[in-house]
């Protein structure tokens, strides 16, 4: 029986360009470790996973995860240095709006601005400028 490997592309757990909602595409360690044990559970006992395939995929989930977390922070940063400035942003139905950005913050793992009374997804501005 072959052992079934699961490997981590971090390309795909990227937002398309202008997506409204977050792509549910991420793991997150409970899942990892869901896929971990079925996958312990039904190897081989004959040919066990290595230690260097269990190893392996420890540490490439936790590079995936930290990567997450600086993609986060780095998005909340760029949420907050457009506060006070006036941004241009897309509705999901191609209607363009603009205003004053007056607030950044995470909404279910994704950083929104506030624009008025919208909560906007960073991946709908087009366009930043000095109010």
């Amino acid at each position: 029986m072959a052992t079934n490997n699961v490997t981590f592309d971090p390309s795909s757990y990227t937002r398309p360009s202008g997506a409204t909602t977050p792509a549910k595409k991420e793991l997150d360690r409970d899942a990892f470790l869901k896929i971990l044990i079925t996958q312990l559970q039904y190897q081989d006992p004959s040919a066990p996973m290595q230690d260097k395939e269990f190893i392996a995929q420890m540490a490439q989930f936790s590079s995936l995860e930290q990567t997450s977390k600086v993609y986060q922070v780095n998005s909340l940063a760029l949420g907050t240095q457009m506060i006070g400035n006036v941004a241009g942003y897309q509705l999901p139905d191609g209607t363009m709006k603009e205003g004053e950005v007056t607030s950044a913050q995470t909404v279910d793992g994704v950083v929104k601005v506030k624009i008025g009374e919208d909560m906007i997804d960073l991946s709908q501005i087009v366009e930043v400028k000095k109010k």
